[in-house]
């Protein structure tokens, strides 16, 4: 697990948090889409917007 967990900083600000990135994982695993993916989730200082989030994560699911 250490070794993906800089992966799982989808928001792209440098921190893993689960109530942010942790959070905008889970809404798109519930098939969530777009700014339902992030709305009053991402982190301070998040780097990606709603659309480069959801596709960022959609990269880190299995084939």
């Amino acid at each position: 697990l250490i070794d993906i967990l800089p992966y799982l900083d989808v928001d792209g600000n440098g921190k893993v948090d689960a109530l942010t990135d942790g959070l905008m994982i889970m809404r798109k695993l519930l098939g969530q889409t777009g700014s339902a993916i992030t709305t009053n989730a991402m982190g301070t200082g998040a780097t990606r917007n709603a659309l480069d989030i959801e596709a960022y994560i959609q990269t880190l699911k299995p084939p």
